[in-house]
């Protein structure tokens, strides 16, 4: 009887089946916890990249009467692409600093997570925050279009509205007095040579178009 039980305590095969059978849990939550930290970590960041774009759009906007809450929420959703149940809650926060007026925006959402469930966690909630101050420069924007043979239908179309949607990110709705800064844009069109206005002497000069390249 002794002989049996000391050989069956001294015989050890199987036992690397059995560490692991104890050990698979622990090991599936802890890949699972960094996993679903890692997504929390990279969601964060995210929104903190949103809510910048979100607040230097604010911070940009001096249209009186404009709806900032809604400029700011368009470009939080645009920007944050984690997948989120639940819509993300945005503050927006008027401040004084130093004499200048700032904004500031923060925010907060839930995502799910695909593992923390087993230890009671089936969602994380990340939050961030920027602050911008409210202001502006002078802009002026100088567009040199290819009106070359090489520009067929397609890219010409491509063109006018790809220079559209400059010139209505850049220049402002109102100018002064309404607001405290301009904003120009100029459309030069080239081919084999670009025509200029020579300030002063009434003619124009043509300038070869390698010039701009």
């Amino acid at each position: 009887m002794f002989r049996s039980s000391k050989k069956f305590l001294s015989n050890t095969r199987g036992a690397f089946a059995l560490q692991f059978a104890m050990m698979a849990i622990p090991l599936t939550v802890c890949a699972g916890l960094a996993i679903d930290g890692g997504r929390a970590f990279l969601a964060r960041f995210e929104l903190a990249a949103a809510l910048d774009a979100a607040a230097l759009a604010v911070g940009s906007t001096l249209t009186e009467g404009s709806d900032l809450d809604a400029i700011a929420e368009r470009f939080v959703e645009r920007n944050f692409r984690t997948h989120h149940d639940d819509p993300i809650t945005l503050e927006l926060v008027e401040g004084l600093v130093n004499g200048a007026e700032t904004w500031t925006l923060k925010g907060q959402v839930t995502i799910n997570t695909y593992f923390m469930p087993l230890v009671g966690q089936p969602y994380v909630t990340v939050s961030a925050e920027s602050e911008v101050r409210q202001g502006g420069n002078n802009v002026e924007v100088a567009l040199a279009l290819d009106i070359t043979g090489s520009m067929n239908a397609t890219r010409m179309t491509g063109l006018r509205s790809a220079a559209n949607l400059l010139i209505d990110e850049v220049v402002s709705e109102q100018q002064p007095p309404e607001v405290p800064f301009f904003s120009r844009a100029a459309i030069v069109p080239w081919s084999q040579y670009i025509s200029l206005n020579t300030i002063g002497t009434g003619g124009i000069s043509f300038v070869n178009n390698t010039v701009v390249e």
